[in-house]
């Protein structure tokens, strides 16, 4: 990743919806697992082809995010979200699945690397908050 330590192990990894999720995930756990780093998911509202999500807080909250997790060796997986599935509300994928459990966007999980399952959640509005995003990384 550009911009990032390269004293620290990190990885992104970018799943553009629910249908490539999964092998995502477990990219970035294998890696989290040989490297020894935390592993988290990071849901967001979808990027146009202007670059921008269609969602404002999700725009304020990833550079914060970014900024955090840059000072901490990490696997990450970019959970795109679309305005239109979103929308769908408890039948949207990402609201069930176990490595989301999605609340709001933008959300930062960080998982339990045995369980796979969130053991704590950045939501929203704390999503801008660096003192809240390093505390939970």
């Amino acid at each position: 990743m550009a911009g990032l330590s390269t004293d620290l192990a990190q990885k992104k990894y970018v799943s553009m919806g629910p249908a490539d999720f999964d092998s995502n995930l477990a990219a970035a756990h294998e890696f989290s697992v040989e490297h020894g780093t935390k592993l988290f998911v990071f849901a967001y509202g979808a990027e146009g082809e202007d670059g921008n999500s269609w969602c404002p807080d999700c725009v304020d909250a990833k550079p914060v995010i970014e900024g955090a997790l840059s000072a901490v060796a990490h696997a990450v997986v970019y959970a795109s979200c679309d305005r239109a599935e979103y929308k769908t509300g408890p039948a949207f994928s990402h609201r069930t699945h176990q490595s989301v459990m999605l609340q709001a966007l933008p959300q930062l999980n960080v998982l339990d690397s045995n369980t796979m399952k969130p053991t704590r959640s950045v939501v929203e509005n704390d999503c801008k908050d660096a003192a809240k995003i390093a505390k939970a990384t």
